[in-house]
């Protein structure tokens, strides 16, 4: 045989064909595998909900979501490679580079509310979820952020309705009063006026029963499980009630039931 009198063995040369052959296949499929990875990795990063964001540790842009380019109003080249201080309306640059230490630092994830300027100058309310991962081998930040503008419009207006609503009940010429738990949850500066204490403290938790004449204490007491129980919407009736310094007074009373965080309870007003 010509191969054999070269030296050469035919079976030899054919298990290294085979190894090497062996070898490059795996690596294909290796790098068939992480591309098809990868590119699946992009497609839910750019279709995130959330305003994703990677940032490298001086806090410039390497990836983001195209809700995040929206939620700013930028477009995606815009922001690739663009600094964080760019949109951040809360912080100046050395304390956005100092926070961005610290959390990749760390490594932990952090929740927190802070202010973002979008292109046109209006300012947003945003939630950030942040964390520090070691990408390709380097420290970065993956941040996501959440438009809260609309809710925290929303906290503050209630707020404000409370307060509102506080200081008109706070000053009202009729007792209010909120029995809840079978005790006082709250009654206002005249409903304590009435019934002669100087604050409305001093009937925060106590029995309204004891503070009835006892003639009319079943009837009071009656009236309050039918509205709790659903039985009624309301109740007008008139009772004699008992002050502070044991003298008694005639009062009209028109309760309902209703709900007291979240609870049953029974609200009323008196006079």
């Amino acid at each position: 045989d010509p191969l054999l009198e070269a030296g050469q063995h035919p079976v030899d040369d054919l298990a290294r064909g085979q190894a090497v052959f062996h070898d490059i296949t795996n690596r294909r499929l290796v790098k068939e595998a992480l591309a098809r990875e990868s590119h699946r990795n992009q497609v839910f990063l750019r279709n995130a909900s959330d305003g994703v964001h990677i940032r490298d540790a001086d806090g410039n842009v390497l990836d983001l979501s195209d809700s995040f380019c929206e939620m700013l109003g930028y477009s995606r080249e815009e922001l690739i490679g663009a600094n964080v201080s760019l949109w951040d309306a809360q912080w100046s640059p050395q304390e956005l580079k100092q926070r961005i230490a610290e959390f990749i630092a760390k490594g932990l994830r952090s929740t927190f509310q802070t202010r973002h300027r979008r292109r046109d100058g209006s300012l947003l309310d945003v939630e950030i979820t942040s964390q520090g991962l070691e990408l390709d081998g380097k420290p970065v930040l993956f941040n996501s952020a959440r438009d809260v503008t609309k809710r925290i419009r929303a906290e503050q207006k209630l707020v404000e309705a409370e307060a509102q609503f506080r200081g008109l009940v706070e000053q009202s010429i009729a007792g209010i009063y909120i029995i809840q738990d079978g005790t006082f949850a709250y009654v206002n500066p005249r409903f304590a006026e009435i019934r002669g204490y100087s604050s409305a403290d001093e009937l925060i938790g106590r029995d309204p029963l004891p503070l009835v004449a006892e003639k009319d204490r079943s009837t009071l007491a009656e009236n309050n499980r039918r509205l709790l129980a659903g039985e009624t919407r309301s109740i007008i009736h008139s009772f004699t009630a008992l002050c502070k310094d044991g003298s008694s007074v005639e009062v009209g009373i028109h309760g309902t039931c209703a709900t007291y965080l979240g609870r049953p309870a029974v609200i009323g007003l008196l006079q």
